[in-house]
């Protein structure tokens, strides 16, 4: 018979697991990997995910960690572009457009803040990225502030 501490850690690290798995499977299917381990960290996870609904296209679960004052700022070959508000999902349509796979590398977060990098694949090449968020809530379901630099 387990502690009633020790059981919900095992049920919880073994949902962690799934959450994993089903992750991967996913991904695959696009040739799209995620990181292998977000370690203790739903936040972590959280942004892992996020990049995989971006990558995909899957924009119902892109939106739901949108505010109306969601601000997006594009740093690409020297240049800020940036939107607030209800443009910011268009934008990111626009930045999806033609991916035809890649590879989040690393996500992780601290406070109130948080980064994911690695590739996108298009069809002209490969392009690094470094993506930086500041979440709108100590829970962290929702962005602030999202800052895409590509190569």
């Amino acid at each position: 018979m387990l502690e009633r501490g020790r059981f919900r850690t095992d049920i919880a690290a073994k949902a962690a697991q799934r959450r994993r798995m089903e992750i991967r499977r996913t991904l695959t299917a696009m040739e799209f990997t995620g990181v292998e381990d977000c370690g203790n960290s739903p936040k972590n996870l959280r942004l892992a995910r996020w990049e995989h609904s971006l990558a995909l296209g899957e924009w119902d679960e892109v939106a739901a960690m949108l505010t109306d004052e969601t601000r997006l700022e594009v740093a690409s070959r020297g240049a800020l572009d940036a939107t607030t508000g209800s443009d910011v999902l268009d934008r990111l349509r626009d930045i999806r457009d033609e991916l035809t796979g890649g590879a989040v590398e690393a996500a992780l977060t601290h406070g109130r803040e948080g980064a994911t990098w690695g590739s996108w694949q298009r069809p002209d090449g490969q392009v690094q990225f470094a993506h930086a968020f500041r979440f709108a809530t100590v829970k962290a379901d929702r962005f602030a502030l999202i800052r895409f630099v590509h190569s």
